[in-house]
């Protein structure tokens, strides 16, 4: 029978952006499952209340986001391999590197936008870093345990990304990797810990994350009972508390106004959610207000909290390897990786490159990732700001015309190195996944991302390939140009 063996990284303590490199040692014992191991990254969220001290701690929601060039929090949704900038996978028993991919950020994420339908994005958003909104049209943080009926407190478990192999290894897909022949292998990882930032979700902008300020609306308390509040019903009928915004151990702002006195405004937490016929009430820590036999309380409406501060410690990364119980006898690897070049249009909107490529090169990705966008993206944030390109292998054109952006032709090359390979074309539509409304952004007109793709004929010499991209003068021009050249290896073992 398989089993799974945990290796931790080699350098410990807490991972920051100084100190963001990992490397894993595996043995040389058996042959390994690489398609069902993954690297695992795990964090700890950590959160102080505003104010004072309040009797219960707040228990907050959030989200992971990128951050772009000038630190501004991105809107788009980015996948958990994104997090892997730069990889490099070597063998004792080899001269060269088993696979060495730079950048491997922004190929994985572009190849993830075309071959994720929204089902699977949907589908397994619950083990993603960057959540999108549910079916309940809310958010949820990753490691959280929120609460939405009964007594007991939500709670922030540790957060445990998992990033499998086979998304930024093509060796990730092999099922018996030869770890006895190829001897002791490591692993080196650069991890985009840098690029991540804490937002809070249902916040003091509660109304825009639920999406109506009808939801965070209370009954009226009519007079004629003296009472004191620590009940409120909530005026909005929920058919399903995935639906529900509240949750135990929740820190709202509340505000009302009371008979004969000035509003009344106060911050408590939730300890109790009841819910009944669609009917759900709130029980709070403390009174909000007292009430004699001749005071009412009406327009009782509440919002978030935000934080004082919040941080995460990325304290441990581990790698998580599936052993096979039986060998299969091998005496050749054969396998496809990409190899990286990097290149600068500086800025020109007509960029014509030429590049030597590999005999072996059967598949061309070109990526143009926009520091306004984290440096991850290649994004159109204008119709037509990159027009068309075209490419010429050995001087002989691959296209009777230029390729124009978003045209069926574009399509159709994209669709061939895609099948070329070996991935399934999941999603045709550009525009980029944007996680505060996913539903309706992913199937609007911009912004596009821009993939460039091509299959390339197998050749005895290297060929010459140039690359020219057409740019609208009025709207920038091109600058960081990410070249993958994807290569058949054959190893003796």
């Amino acid at each position: 029978m398989n089993r799974l063996i945990k290796y931790q990284a080699l350098q410990g303590g807490v991972f920051t952006a100084n100190k963001n490199l990992v490397d894993f040692d595996i043995m040389d014992n058996t042959q390994h499952n690489l398609a069902n191991s993954y690297v695992n990254l795990r964090g700890v969220v950590n959160t102080t209340d505003t104010g004072p001290a309040p009797p219960y701690k707040g228990v907050y929601n959030y989200n992971f986001r990128w951050t772009d060039g000038a630190g501004a929090v991105s809107e788009y949704k980015f996948p958990n391999e994104a997090l892997i900038k730069n990889t490099r996978f070597t063998a004792e028993n080899q001269s060269a590197p088993l696979e060495d991919i730079r950048r491997s950020d922004v190929l994985r994420t572009h190849l993830c936008h075309f071959t994720k339908s929204d089902d699977d994005i949907f589908g397994q958003s619950y083990k993603d870093l960057c959540q999108v909104r549910t079916q309940g049209e809310l958010t949820i943080g990753l490691g959280l345990d929120l609460v939405k009926e009964g007594n007991r407190f939500s709670k922030n478990n540790d957060v445990s990304v998992q990033i499998p192999l086979n998304k930024f290894l093509e060796l990730g897909n092999m099922e018996n990797f030869p770890t006895p022949k190829l001897g002791k292998c490591r692993l080196h990882l650069e991890l985009n810990i840098d690029k991540l930032q804490l937002v809070q979700v249902l916040g003091d902008t509660m109304a825009a994350d639920v999406g109506s300020a009808e939801i965070l609306k209370f009954n009226d308390i009519a007079a004629g009972t003296a009472l004191d509040v620590d009940t409120l019903t909530a005026t909005f009928k929920f058919q399903d508390l995935k639906y529900s915004p509240y949750y135990v151990g929740q820190r709202l702002s509340f505000t009302a106004t009371k008979t004969a006195v000035n509003d009344v405004v106060g911050n408590r937490t939730i300890v109790n959610i009841a819910y009944t016929d669609d009917t759900i009430t709130l029980t709070l820590d403390s009174n909000l207000t007292s009430l004699t036999n001749v005071q009412s309380l009406t327009d009782i409406t509440c919002n978030g909290i935000n934080w004082a501060s919040a941080s995460v410690e990325w304290n441990q990364c581990e790698l998580v390897l599936e052993e096979n119980a039986m060998m299969a006898n091998m005496d050749e690897l054969q396998y496809a990786t990409y190899k990286n070049e990097e290149d600068n249009g500086n800025a020109l909107t007509t960029v014509s490159r030429q590049y030597n490529v590999e005999p072996e090169c059967f598949n061309l990705v070109v990526c143009l990732p926009d520091k306004d966008e984290g440096d991850l993206w290649s994004v159109e944030k204008t119709p037509g700001e990159y027009f068309s390109y075209r490419l010429r292998n050995n001087n002989v054109d691959l296209t009777d015309r230029d390729v124009v952006i978003l045209d069926p032709l574009y399509t159709d090359r994209l669709a061939m190195t895609l099948l070329n390979a070996n991935l399934q074309l999941k999603y045709l539509n550009p525009s980029i996944m944007d996680i505060t409304d996913p539903y309706i952004n992913r199937n609007r007109n911009e912004p596009n991302t821009i993939f460039i793709g091509y299959p390339l004929p197998l050749t005895p010499t290297n060929k010459l390939l140039q690359i020219t991209i057409n740019g609208d003068p009025a709207k920038g021009g091109v600058n960081s140009v990410q070249l993958y050249k994807h290569v058949f290896k054959s190893i003796k073992l």
